[in-house]
């Protein structure tokens, strides 16, 4: 039995290998549908395939010549299949000419357009405008722009500049065009925007697009550095970081056990005890990974929590024997109690099997497997290897006694012990719950460096919430933009959303426009402005034949489809337009706050197809779910701790007494929690439910070995059950990881406040219940 147990562990362990590792964050989300769908869209929108890199000029004498000479250099290297096209800047003439306003302004122009224009038609305005292109006329540089001022002598143009420097404005970014490249206000920076086919949930793919384009970044010349901005970057680095967590954490605790076992027990057998966990959690993530089909590197990184856990097992059937012998009486006494801690842990991982987390799904699934085999191997397996004998730890005498703390004096301890409480619970109404998963990002700070780099030069807005609008057809995401972009308009003003309506509506927006556009000049304006050019051009020596090209194109011909295709204005369109399998969705961007977000929530209801992807949203909808779940893994948890010990020690007073460890673990952890400025979240709710089930374990064998006389056992297996599980989960604390550190702060917290109160706090008060105390 023992060689089939090694054979097929050493095949386990080879196949760690061949296993699927996730490390999405998705997996530890609710499957909300409003969750989903903007998880969703992050992931899969065109906003998501884009890597941004600014370049630098560091050198102090270096030219712009030289940074867009570098800036070429490395976007003609990026080429596909990784990289499928670049953006560097544009052509100020080339945009000039896409949006000239007889080519583009009369599809667009609204009735409050043509209201500003009217208020142009004036001998005043006309007046000044004929002075201002008389100056301009002028200059130098006239023989090049004379053009464009004679083909607009209102300065319609400047409406729909206004236009686009709003949709620019809205983001925050401060770019300026030079040379056909992007360029910060500065002057020391260039950007690149670079489009992949590779989505940021492809680990591998991520790792090879990021690889390779640092590979192009270490041949740019020495005078100019580049910062990375781009979602794959986040899912390489946390991926890099939880795989350094877990080696890590797997160094340090098997080098804690093995000084633990060398420093306590002095007894080769006792390699038993821990080869018991390292065999159940390679087999655990063997049979996990091909019952799911994958495993979280979260679940992963808990490894040596459910080590510790584990191990438990092991070390009360190694005291019991060493101390009393492996006779048929002896394990039957320490099996009760240890079978039922197990089935009570187990239990507790059960509970997430009510969720609709995937990744609690796994966790359960691996935590139960491997507290299973470990009980099996423990109470089948290991009393074979074992025999009675003196060791570190044993005394001369256990019965009658209570052990190493029996002289702690019991009223004050219980009063103590219940003031703690107190100012816990009152402490704990002080606990939020941060939803925020942004938080849990565990990327590196080279990444989060070049981030801020990237904000600090280029500016731009982080807490921008989208409003989209999809349908299965480009027109039909067009018309239903337009009526929710004016539906937006009325509940946030126009100052605070920014929609592609106004840039580019629908077909049937723009032909009503031309409409209006052709009947506004037909209705007397093209007459009024002929004349008043011709009377106030007059004063400035200018022609008024030379404004015949305005005239010539003022009246345009009804949109046959979508007619302007030029680079600037595809730019634009790939901004605001999504394509994804058949269904097209058009975004607006507004300020990410929780009013304006509740003023456009009724619109969804509206008008179908319509979901907001809002940073703050997402934290409600995911703290609104989540909340409901840890109630329902709170009340599950609860119900089968007391009803299992009740049923196990038959006993209304022995239960209570077994759950103060469960009672003390959660107000004292919520107290820490409240006095250290700390917030729940959804990694450290998962380890205060695990400390619930580590903390009635020694609670119930706390209480089981008073009443079978055999409490020093009981107090010295608790105590090195509960300093192995303080291993296992204590190395968290040294992960880089925000989710890792955090399930190690609470296990440590949860496990010393469980083990505390069982060892002393259980005593106490069985001192001052009994019948004997109580009589006095």
């Amino acid at each position: 039995m023992s060689g089939f147990i090694v054979m097929l562990t050493i095949a386990s362990l080879a196949g760690l290998g061949l296993l699927t590792f996730e490390s999405s964050i998705e997996l530890m989300l609710p499957d909300e549908e409003n969750i989903h769908q903007t998880i969703g869209f992050l992931r899969n929108s065109s906003l998501s395939d884009k890597i941004v890199i600014s370049l630098s000029l560091d050198s102090p004498d270096g030219e712009k010549s030289e940074l867009f000479r570098a800036a070429d250099q490395l976007e003609a290297s990026l080429v596909p299949p990784l990289f499928t096209r670049t953006v560097s800047g544009a052509s100020g003439t080339e945009i000039m000419n896409e949006v000239l306003f007889s080519h583009y302004f009369p599809y667009i122009a609204t009735e409050e357009d043509l209201v500003s224009i009217e208020a142009m038609i004036t001998s005043e305005y006309v007046s000044g405008r004929m002075q201002d292109i008389y100056r301009q006329l002028l200059r130098p540089q006239s023989i090049f722009t004379a053009s464009m001022y004679y083909a607009d002598p209102l300065g319609i143009n400047l409406l729909l500049l206004d236009k686009f420097k709003r949709q620019t404005a809205s983001m925050g970014y401060k770019v300026n065009v030079e040379n056909g490249h992007f360029i910060s206000p500065d002057g020391r920076h260039t950007m690149i925007i670079a489009h992949t086919s590779v989505p940021i949930t492809d680990s591998a793919g991520s790792g090879k697009l990021v690889e390779a384009l640092r590979e192009k970044l270490g041949e740019l010349p020495s005078h100019v550095s580049a910062d990375i901005v781009s979602g794959h970057l986040h899912t390489v680095s946390n991926e890099r970081v939880i795989k350094q967590d877990i080696r890590l954490t797997i160094g340090i605790a098997a080098a804690a056990f093995l000084l633990l076992f060398f420093i306590l027990f002095r007894d080769i057998k006792a390699v038993l005890v821990f080869l018991i966990p390292f065999a159940s959690v390679i087999l655990s993530m063997n049979l996990s990974s091909l019952i799911m089909g994958s495993l979280s590197y979260w679940v992963a990184g808990l490894g040596t929590v459910i080590a510790g856990i584990s191990v438990d097992y092991g070390i009360h059937i190694f005291v019991s024997v060493r101390n009393s012998g492996n006779d048929a009486k002896v394990i039957s006494n320490v099996a009760k109690p240890v079978s039922l801690g197990a089935v009570t842990t187990a239990g507790i991982f059960a509970a997430f099997f009510f969720s609709d987390i995937r990744g609690y799904h796994q966790l359960a699934l691996f935590s139960i497997i491997c507290i299973s085999l470990s009980l099996a191997f423990a109470l089948l397996v290991l009393p074979h290897y074992l025999s009675k004998g003196q060791w570190f730890f044993v005394h001369s005498s256990n019965k009658g006694t209570d052990g190493v703390f029996s002289h702690v004096p019991a009223r004050p301890v219980v009063f103590l012990w219940a003031g703690i409480l107190v100012a816990c619970l009152v402490l704990s109404f002080q606990v939020n719950f941060d939803s925020d998963v942004i938080k849990l990002d565990g990327s590196e700070k080279e990444v989060l460096r070049a981030e801020e780099n990237f904000q600090q030069t280029w500016g731009g807005q982080d807490n921008r919430g989208i409003l989209v609008v999809s349908a299965t057809s480009y027109e039909g995401a067009l018309e239903k933009n337009d009526a929710v972009f004016q539906e937006a308009k009325k509940r946030i003003g126009a100052d605070n959303i920014t929609s592609f309506s106004e840039l580019w509506p629908s077909h049937k927006a723009r032909r009503e426009n031309a409409l209006r556009w052709n009947g506004f000049w037909k209705k007397g304006k093209e007459a009024a402005l002929k004349k008043l050019i011709r009377e106030e051009s007059l004063k400035y020596q200018l022609r008024d034949s030379a404004f015949s090209p305005f005239f010539k194109s003022l009246y345009v011909q009804m949109p046959r489809g979508d007619e302007h295709n030029g680079e600037f204005l595809s730019t634009l369109k790939e901004r605001f337009v999504q394509e994804e399998q058949e269904r097209y969705s058009v975004l607006s961007f507004f300020p990410d706050q929780k009013d304006y977000v509740d003023a456009l929530s009724d619109i969804r209801g509206m008008y179908p197809g319509t979901f907001i992807v809002s940073r703050k949203a997402l934290s409600g909808s995911i703290s609104e779910a989540l909340s409901a779940e840890v109630k329902l893994f709170a009340m599950l948890a609860t119900i089968f701790i007391v009803l299992l010990t009740f049923l196990f020690l038959k006993d209304f007073r022995k239960s209570l007494l077994a759950l103060v460890p469960v009672i003390t673990n959660v107000l004292l952890l919520l107290g820490v929690m409240s006095l250290c400025n700390l917030s729940l979240n959804i990694a450290n709710m998962i380890a205060g439910i695990v400390a619930m089930g580590l903390c009635i374990d020694y609670g119930i064998f706390m209480t089981y070995g008073h009443e079978h006389e055999f409490r020093r056992n009981a107090v010295l297996s608790v105590s090195i059950s509960a300093l192995t599980t303080l291993i296992g989960a204590g190395v968290l604390v040294f992960a880089q990881h925000p989710a890792l550190f955090s399930i190690g702060i609470t296990l440590v917290t949860g496990v010393l406040a469980g083990y505390v109160s069982s060892v002393v706090v259980i005593p106490s008060l069985e001192k001052l219940l009994s019948p004997s105390t109580v009589s006095k």
